[in-house]
């Protein structure tokens, strides 16, 4: 994984200061977006503060698939104890330097994901997870409310968003580059 080339990705539509828009925390390719409410009273939360670890695989199996090889997981390097979890998976990291916050991020599959938020550990959830090809992407934060999930089209955002609710979880009206970022 080349750092510098994902960094840039991830930043593209962002100025230095913190995202007003989904415009500005999305990607630029990424025109179509879901918001999935992380309220305790929707979904009681764990110590983390983001999305149960169920609730996450079911979001990227759905939102990004299971069949891909290869994903992009990201964890605030803030989390106490996450670089000794993914050092245990002899994984090479990336630290990513976005202009927010400071990010380990690591090549992986799903079965590293569930091995990061399941195995013997408290769950720790990833605040960026990014399809392989960079077709879809899934960002949250400890301290947001909601979860966003980015999407290159209308048709492939309606889709998720029907799955989703099909599986429990019900996603927001579908957003766009102008909606306002929770925070």
């Amino acid at each position: 994984m080349d750092g510098s080339r994902l960094e840039q990705w991830l930043t593209s539509p962002r100025r230095t200061r913190y995202p007003r828009t989904i415009g500005e925390l999305l990607p630029g390719n990424t025109t179509d977006c879901l918001i999935v409410d992380n309220d305790p009273s929707v979904d009681l939360l764990d110590a983390s503060g983001f999305l149960t670890v169920d609730r996450l695989m079911i979001t990227v199996d759905v939102c990004i698939g299971r069949s891909y090889e290869q994903l992009i997981l990201a964890y605030w390097d803030g989390w106490s104890g996450i670089a000794q979890r993914i050092e245990a998976l002899r994984i090479p990291v990336v630290v990513l330097e976005l202009p927010d916050r400071r990010y380990l991020a690591i090549e992986g599959t799903a079965g590293d994901l569930e091995a990061l938020s399941r195995d013997n550990w408290p769950y720790l959830g990833p605040s960026i997870v990014v399809a392989g090809d960079r077709s879809s992407i899934l960002f949250s934060d400890v301290d947001w409310p909601v979860t966003y999930l980015g999407f290159p089209s209308p048709l492939v955002a309606e889709a998720s968003a029907k799955e989703l609710a099909s599986r429990g979880i019900a996603p927001q009206p579908i957003c766009t580059p102008d909606t306002p970022v929770f925070g």
